[in-house]
C-alpha cells in the first residue's frame, strides 16, 4: 500500500497542473506539488485545510463558486478565473469532480487547475500585434480604419466635423543611412510620443509604417477648429 501511494503521489506531482482531493468540508485530503507552489506553503501544512484559508478572498472568488457548485449538485463544474497572485497575474481552468459513494454522498472531490497563463499571454500579444505598432505602440493601419468607420457614424449621428491629417518625417531616410536603424526607430518614438502628447484622449493616432502618420481628430464645430 505504501509502495502504490507512494507511486501515486510521484505520479501527480509529475503533473504540469494543480491537481488536489478534497473531503465532503472542501479540506485539502491531497495536494500535489504544483498545488503547494499554488497555495504557497509545503504539503503538510495544507492537509485539513481550505482554498479560502490560504489565499485572499478576491483570488478564491473567481473559482470557488465552482467548487461549490460541485459539491451542492454533484456534478462537474468548470470555471475559468484570471487573478494576481503574490504579484503574479495567473489564468486557470479549474474542474471539479465528485466522487460519490453508495448512497449517493459526497467522499471527496477532485480539483484539477491547468494553468494557461503563458496561452493567454500569447493570445493578448497577438490580438494587441494585430492592432498595434510594434514600435511605437500606436494603432495601427487596420485599427485606425476601424476607428474611422465608427468616427464617421458618430459625426453624422451628431451633426459634427472630423478631420484626417497624414503627415510623413522629411528626409527620415537621411537619420537611417546616417544613424543607423536604431536612432530611426528612436526618433519614430519620440515623434509618436510628442503627437500623442499634443492630442486629446478622444483623437486617435496611428503609425501606417514606416515614417508615416495618420491623426484622427473628432468632434469639431467647424473646419477653422480642425
Amino acid at each position: 500500500i505504501k509502495a502504490n501511494e507512494q507511486l501515486f503521489r510521484l505520479a501527480l506531482n509529475g503533473i504540469p497542473d494543480v491537481f488536489v482531493i478534497y473531503d465532503a468540508e472542501l479540506r485539502f485530503k491531497f495536494v500535489n506539488g504544483h498545488g503547494a507552489e499554488l497555495f504557497g506553503k509545503p504539503y503538510f501544512e495544507l492537509l485539513g485545510r481550505r482554498d479560502d484559508e490560504l489565499l485572499p478572498v478576491e483570488v478564491t472568488s473567481r473559482y470557488m463558486p465552482a467548487l461549490l457548485s460541485a459539491r451542492s449538485t454533484k456534478s462537474t463544474q468548470s470555471a475559468e478565473a484570471t487573478f494576481v497572485l503574490r504579484g503574479r497575474q495567473l489564468s486557470i481552468n479549474a474542474t471539479y469532480v465528485p466522487m460519490l459513494d453508495n448512497a449517493g454522498n459526497i467522499r471527496q472531490i477532485l480539483g484539477i487547475l491547468h494553468d494557461f497563463t503563458k496561452r493567454r499571454q500569447t493570445e493578448e500579444r497577438m490580438a494587441f500585434m494585430a492592432q498595434y505598432d510594434a514600435l511605437t505602440g500606436l494603432p495601427n493601419r487596420y485599427l485606425l480604419l476601424d476607428r474611422m468607420e465608427a468616427a464617421m457614424q458618430r459625426a453624422k449621428r451628431n451633426n459634427s466635423l472630423l478631420g484626417v491629417l497624414f503627415l510623413d518625417l522629411d528626409r527620415f531616410k537621411q537619420i537611417n543611412d546616417t544613424h543607423g536603424h536604431a536612432t530611426g526607430d528612436i526618433l519614430l518614438q519620440q515623434v509618436a510620443e510628442r503627437l500623442a502628447g499634443v492630442l486629446r484622449a478622444t483623437d486617435t493616432i496611428a503609425r501606417l509604417g514606416g515614417d508615416e502618420f495618420t491623426v484622427l481628430l473628432e468632434n469639431a464645430a467647424s473646419v477653422e477648429e480642425l
